[in-house]
């Protein structure tokens, strides 16, 4: 065996091995309150759309293998360490080795291994977008045809995946559906089209009843409005006073308070609202985009008050919190053991949690740089950037909370835009003004971040 093979054969090994140690440290999966209910729907019964019917049917097909949350963290880890195989095969069928191993070591960041503990849909939308990104960097047809099929699956994870998938989407078409200027707008407004739809045709399909979770962007929205303009927003309720009321439930931080499940729900919740649109009859979507019109102003306060924090920028300094350091409560009593590979990666995970690379703000920031350094670097950094980005800064509109794994897939998706991009520098020496620019956002976000907290405490 040539010098060559063994070291290929040594990255395959370790990626195969890193694989295997995260799955054995974290077995059978960190069970969140998200995970436990759509476990009881996979068990039987019926399926709401709460959360994603189509995760809970793969978990249902999983049963028969397994009880429990083992199989799915098999399958959402399977994806991920696929993916950067992918992206380690790609640079190593291009002669870049030194980037092929970075990007192996790339899929050890502790923070991602922390995160793909726990038995999320954030981690299997993360891990389906990556394999497709290495499939369009394959570049065969049936590559391409499998990573169109994984897109359209991650984008019925989540209700913003399509903005990471709509970039990859349109790259996994030929060629010849991107030659012209005019067929590159088709392609895009067609994969626009098929990412937004695919979510609520495939839960039709599956037969999930509604529940209403896009009540929770409305309410929280609305809530926001109120807050901010002092006038009341939401639909006409029974409450005295909803803007005194409105006050003392509304943080910027996250949706909770208007739910159910806080131990002091604001009287302006989910329920009353829901009910509220009924009494009305009127639609929950117009209402939302008339307060919003009447209140602009109140509107982008209210988003980028909440973007602030849900991108941590202008933010005190807190305790680092990945994925809960137990599982939650559930009625079926899975939790993994505690073990030493487990919590060192959680030890690393939350030192790193004490860095800028804790902030989804500073990997939006290194997304946006790539894109600026151009042509100068390759269509897969620029790819990996433009999905980064797009998911990452889509939070300024589309979220209701605050949590980090909702920014799982940016972080991933900047890291390995920026390992490409620094390949692509090495090689192509570019003019120092353009790199300037480019690591001008990653310094001003570092400065600004660093201030805030040495201000705020």
């Amino acid at each position: 065996m040539t010098g060559a093979r063994r070291s290929g054969a040594l990255l395959a090994l370790a990626l195969a091995a890193a694989f295997a140690i995260e799955a054995a440290s974290y077995w059978p999966g960190v069970m969140t309150w998200d995970a436990a209910r759509e476990y009881g729907m996979a068990r039987g019964g019926a399926i709401d759309d709460w959360h994603p019917p189509v995760m809970i049917v793969l978990w249902r097909a999983l049963l028969p293998i397994a009880r429990g949350p083992g199989p799915m963290l098999a399958v959402q880890l399977a994806l991920l360490f696929g993916g950067f195989a992918l992206l380690v095969r790609w640079a190593w069928h291009q002669g870049r080795r030194g980037l092929a191993w970075a990007l192996a070591a790339a899929a050890l960041f502790p923070i991602p291994l922390a995160i793909e503990g726990a038995v999320l849909k954030d981690c299997l939308m993360a891990g389906a977008v990556l394999c497709a990104l290495g499939l369009v960097a394959d570049g065969r047809g049936g590559a391409r045809l499998l990573a169109r099929l994984l897109l359209l699956f991650a984008a019925t994870l989540r209700f913003n995946a399509f903005l990471a998938c709509l970039p990859l989407l349109v790259a996994a078409f030929g060629q010849k559906e991107r030659d012209t200027r005019r067929r590159l707008v088709v392609t895009t407004f067609a994969s626009a089209f098929l990412l937004v739809t695919i979510t609520p045709l495939a839960n039709r399909a599956i037969g999930a009843t509604r529940s209403g979770v896009e009540l929770s962007q409305i309410v929280f929205d609305l809530g926001g409005v109120t807050y901010y303009s002092g006038v009341d927003a939401f639909p006409p309720l029974p409450i005295h006073d909803p803007v005194a009321v409105n006050a003392h439930c509304y943080s910027p931080e996250l949706w909770d308070p208007y739910s159910w499940w806080v131990d002091a729900p604001c009287p302006i919740g989910f329920v009353a609202v829901r009910e509220a649109f009924a009494r009305e009859r009127v639609s929950p979507y117009g209402w939302w985009i008339n307060q919003i019109a009447r209140h602009p102003l109140a509107y982008a306060e209210h988003r980028l008050a909440h973007f602030n924090r849900n991108a941590r920028l202008w933010v005190a300094s807190r305790p680092p919190q990945l994925v809960p350091p137990h599982p939650d409560p559930n009625p079926y009593g899975f939790a993994p053991p505690h073990n030493a590979v487990r919590a060192a990666i959680d030890r690393a995970a939350e030192l790193l949690a004490r860095t800028p690379l804790d902030w989804p703000i500073w990997w939006i920031a290194v997304a946006g740089g790539v894109l600026l350094l151009g042509r100068t670097v390759s269509p897969l950094a620029r790819l990996s950037a433009a999905s980064a980005l797009l998911y990452g800064a889509g939070y300024l509109v589309f979220s209701v909370a605050s949590d980090l794994r909702y920014h799982l897939w940016t972080i991933i998706a900047a890291l390995v835009a920026a390992l490409v991009a620094g390949e692509d520098l090495r090689r192509a020496r570019p003019r120092r003004a353009r790199v300037i620019l480019a690591i001008a956002p990653v310094v001003a976000v570092t400065l600004i971040g660093f201030v805030a907290r040495l201000t705020l405490g």
